[in-house]
C-alpha cells in the first residue's frame, strides 16, 4: 500500500468541468475522501469523476480552500445550495464576510441562505419555504422559526 500525500495534484471532473486541487483539499468531505480511494470513480482521462454541476461546485471549492464563500452575480445560490446538500457539507463552518456584517459563526449552510436573500431570486420566498422544509434538526429549525416570527 502505498501513502498519499495531502499535497498531491488531484484532477477532478465535476459534471464535465475540470479542477485541479490538492487532495488535502478535498479530504477535507468524506464524500471526497471515499471517493478518492477508489479508481471505479474515474473517467477515460484518469480523473475522478464527479455527476454534478461545475459552475455550482466551482465556489464550493473555492469554500474548501478558503474558508469563505463568494459567489459571482450570475450563480444561483440555490445551485450551490443543491450541491452542497449532495456533498453533505452544509454544516461546515464559513469564515465571515465583511459584507453581511454578521458576527458569531456561520456555517456554509447560514452563509448561503443569507446570499438567496440578499440577492433575492425571482422565486427566492419559494425556495427559502422549501430548504426550510428540509430541515431536520428540530433546534434549527425553531430557531429559524423565531426569527421568521412564526413562533
Amino acid at each position: 500500500m502505498t501513502m498519499t500525500s495531502t499535497s498531491e495534484i488531484i484532477r477532478l471532473n465535476y459534471g464535465g468541468t475540470l479542477f485541479y486541487t490538492k487532495r488535502g483539499t478535498l479530504e477535507q468531505v468524506p464524500f471526497f475522501k471515499s471517493l478518492l480511494r477508489s479508481t471505479e470513480n474515474t473517467d477515460e482521462a484518469g480523473s475522478y469523476f464527479v455527476d454534478g454541476t461545475g459552475k455550482y461546485f466551482e465556489p464550493i471549492l473555492t469554500f474548501l480552500r478558503r474558508g469563505c464563500l463568494f459567489l459571482d452575480r450570475n450563480i444561483n445560490p440555490q445551485g450551490v445550495w443543491e450541491e452542497a446538500m449532495f456533498l453533505n457539507i452544509l454544516d461546515m463552518p464559513c469564515g465571515q464576510s465583511s459584507l453581511d456584517g454578521g458576527g458569531g459563526s456561520q456555517t456554509l449552510e447560514d452563509r448561503l441562505l443569507y446570499l438567496l436573500k440578499r440577492f433575492q431570486h425571482p422565486d427566492t420566498e419559494l425556495k427559502l419555504t422549501a430548504l426550510s422544509k428540509m430541515d431536520t434538526i428540530p433546534s434549527r429549525k425553531r430557531e429559524r422559526e423565531r426569527e421568521r416570527g412564526t413562533i
